[in-house]
């Protein structure tokens, strides 16, 4: 009666495991770019779906106003003197359900923060990664922006405990009649300004 040898080989070898270590590295290696990219395209997605919603809480402000928002606005007192300064972040923000009064940082967090800024630089608060075509093609009068009919060369006084000798205000607004072609008129886009992978500051301003 024979009885059947069993295969003492069953095991991989030292040889066997070191191949199977490297063709597994080498897999890692050729799917990491493609997993990198697909990462920034979600964070690009993001960005993009950020900008469509401040696109159309634009949209309804100026459907519900026939204007356009002012890159700076204030409530004057009795006396003539500016006060409750607001941009128009605020303005948006508003626009878009957030209360710039009891939340003063909103603009940090959410649809104002685009996910493909690595770094926030020095400026920790008050940053938002999405600018406003307040002044076109410069911040004087007349300058084709959609911020408002005045540029910094218009200002008004001051209120008191307030430093400096005039406060720039660029009233009135712009009327949706007054855009010639909506659609090929720039509003929101990028807003930051920075060096290689730092970002110091978010700008309000395209």
């Amino acid at each position: 009666m024979t009885r059947r040898r069993q295969n003492k080989n069953s095991g991989f070898t030292l040889m066997e495991l070191l191949v199977i270590i490297a063709i597994i590295g080498i897999l890692a290696a050729l799917s990491l770019p493609a997993l990198t990219r697909s990462l920034e395209r979600a964070r690009q997605i993001h960005c993009v779906n950020n900008m469509r919603q401040l696109g159309e809480g634009l949209q309804e402000f100026v459907n519900e106003n026939h204007k356009y928002p002012l890159f700076v606005d204030a409530s004057f007192s009795t006396n003539g003197s500016p006060y409750d300064f607001k941009t128009w972040i605020e303005t948006l923000g508003h626009q878009l359900g957030y209360d710039y009064r009891t939340d003063t940082n909103f603009w940090n967090r959410g649809v104002w923060l685009c996910p493909a800024v690595k770094s926030m630089g020095i400026l920790k608060s008050g940053f938002s990664s999405y600018g406003y075509n307040a002044f076109g093609i410069g911040a004087d009068t007349n300058s084709l922006g959609l911020g408002g009919t005045y540029g910094f060369t218009h200002t008004v006084p001051y209120p008191s405990g307030f430093s400096g000798s005039a406060f720039p205000i660029v009233k009135p607004p712009v009327n949706d009649s007054l855009i010639v072609s909506p659609s090929e008129m720039m509003a929101i886009g990028d807003g930051f300004h920075g060096n290689g992978n730092m970002i110091f500051s978010g700008q309000d301003m395209l």
